[in-house]
């Protein structure tokens, strides 16, 4: 979830959706037309860094 207290470190703009990176955790958010037609209604997706076990 985003709102608007929290800094946004980083925002970046693909083809299916934005990235914005936070302090503490990554949001993915497909609110856009090409990510609503190639990823469905799934909303933002937040992880947080804490959670992070692995890296492949």
């Amino acid at each position: 979830m985003i709102s608007n207290d929290d800094e946004v470190l980083a925002k970046v703009k693909g083809t299916c959706g934005i990235v914005y990176v936070f302090s503490d955790r990554v949001v993915i958010s497909r609110k856009s037309i090409t990510g609503f037609f190639g990823q469905g209604i799934k909303g933002d997706k937040t992880i947080y860094f804490k959670d992070i076990k692995v890296i492949e």
